[in-house]
């Protein structure tokens, strides 16, 4: 059943893929053609007691394929109803239907519009964004009046698909030079607009407590928000290849899930520790508002969490897998177009696939602190996801293993601290005293680590789309071979924290 699940998952994939990255849908009628003439043929081998998994599977293949291609077609079927306005002045209203997303001069405001220019829009209407200066504030759920210039998203640099990277959350328009008037507000989901200011509120606490760049550093770690790092210091982490550690995806999560339960195995028993760490990551969704992203890097982490709870490599891969399927379905255009979501794939895959293995070879580490663990995991997921960065960033930090070994150990600290200094910020001085100062010293370790590190050079190589390809070929061989010695090393081939 296992390798069917794979084959299935791959194939609806691939043909995802192959659909995205070329407007053509010839393909699918054949590859349904080819697959089902397999399928008679491995359906005859049976009639006459000669049957082989090898046409079966290759059928299930190519007709998985032909579905895949046919789920991104329809998802790549855009309607274009502003397309005439392009250029022009327009007056937008509309529901502001994300979490404003500052950056360090301007804010990033999603909207889905109810009427354009003075026209009401009906089903399905795509959404819009536009920026504005960060002193200007508006906040999920506040019904707005835009009026400016409406423009396609630029195309970005690069391999990076900035136009389709928020085409796959239904944004295809840009307002520039808006000027923006407030309605009304509470226009939202409740929920969110209860979670949305309480993150808010953590953020300002951190803030007050905190000098600059090490505010936005811990709100960065405990709560994705990026904020004004600066154009340096977001490099820095960048070039080092820790920018995760700010970024809300399955690389960052599941790093951070198996450091904190590293930790939380000093105090308490296994199974505590695993059950505290997956809900902990449950809170943590609903903390920052249950944003599509953050479900899905955080269903990743669940599913590694899974898996080193019950000890069953292969049914925790199929439950990834099937997962995946299921989020791919939903919307297809994350495949090719969502780094976060490649990302959280990847480095999940990794931690289930690679990261026992390593661990075996690892013995000459420490265990104390999870640092074994930590390392092993920071090994097997940057193994995973190193031939996508090169691909998609053209560029490696040489010393990217040391950094995050160097760095990982302090993150729970820092989640830790700073979720207590924005739950007890109102307190003021007592709230500093307790919480800010330890705070500050690890925040400041991190950053004198980034600025050493990012001293060093990186690796600057380019993969084709067939150089990716084949690097992920070759990752699949070694895995293979390397977890198969492991196994005859006696390893158990699971993920063990204990």
């Amino acid at each position: 059943m296992g390798v069917f699940i794979f084959t299935f998952s791959s194939g609806f994939l691939g043909g995802i893929a192959l659909r995205s990255l070329f407007d053509t849908f010839s393909f699918a009628p054949l590859s349904f053609l080819l697959g089902t003439i397999l399928l008679l043929y491995a359906f005859f081998l049976w009639k006459n007691k000669t049957a082989s998994r090898i046409p079966t599977v290759f059928a299930i293949f190519l007709i998985s394929f032909g579905l895949g291609s046919i789920r991104a077609n329809s998802a790549l079927q855009f309607s274009d109803p502003f397309g005439d306005y392009i250029g022009e002045r327009v007056s937008v209203s509309g529901v502001v239907v994300r979490d404003p997303e500052e950056k360090e001069t301007t804010t990033q405001v999603v909207i889905l519009p109810n009427t354009f220019s003075g026209t009401k829009l009906q089903e399905p209407r795509p959404k819009l964004f536009f920026r504005v200066p960060v002193f200007e504030k508006f906040s999920y759920g506040d019904e707005v009046k835009v009026e400016g210039t409406l423009k396609r998203p630029f195309e970005g640099e690069g391999r990076f698909n900035y136009p389709m990277f928020l085409a796959k959350d239904g944004i295809f328009y840009e307002i520039a030079n808006p000027e923006v008037n407030l309605i009304s507000q509470g226009k939202g989901n409740p929920v969110l607009q209860l979670l949305f200011p309480l993150k808010h509120t953590f953020v300002d606490h951190i803030k007050r407590a905190l000098p600059e760049p090490h505010a936005s550093l811990s709100a960065g770690i405990l709560l994705g928000i990026k904020g004004p790092l600066g154009k340096e210091l977001t490099e820095q982490l960048r070039s080092v290849s820790v920018i995760h550690i700010v970024a809300l995806s399955g690389y960052n999560v599941t790093i951070i899930a198996v450091s904190v339960i590293g930790i939380l195995l000093l105090f308490l028993s296994r199974t505590v520790a695993l059950s505290l760490g997956a809900v902990s990551i449950i809170l943590f969704v609903l903390f920052v508002g249950a944003g599509a992203t953050v479900v899905r890097a955080s269903a990743m982490a669940l599913i590694a969490l899974l898996g080193q709870f019950f000890h069953r490599k292969s049914d925790i891969t199929r439950a990834l897998f099937v997962t995946v399927f299921f989020m791919a379905l939903n919307n297809p255009l994350i495949v090719l177009f969502d780094p976060s979501f490649e990302l959280s794939f990847l480095a999940t895959l990794g931690l289930i696939l690679l990261s026992p293995a390593i661990s075996q070879h690892l013995s000459f580490v420490s265990s104390r602190f999870g640092i074994r663990e930590i390392a092993a995991a920071t090994l097997s997921t940057q193994l995973f996801v190193l031939p996508l960065l090169l691909f998609e960033g053209g560029s490696v930090s040489l010393v990217s293993l040391p950094a995050n070994l160097l760095i990982l150990p302090t993150i729970p600290f820092i989640m830790l601290l700073s979720f207590f200094l924005g739950v007890f910020g109102f307190l003021g001085f007592l709230a500093f005293s307790l919480f800010a100062f330890p705070l500050s010293l690890l925040l400041s370790y991190v950053l004198f680590v980034v600025k050493v590190f990012a001293a060093f050079p990186v690796l600057n190589a380019t993969l084709s789309p067939i150089g990716l390809v084949i690097a992920y070929l070759f990752l699949a061989v070694f895995v293979f071979f390397f977890t198969k010695n492991s196994r005859r090393e006696g390893g158990k081939g699971t993920i063990s924290l204990s």
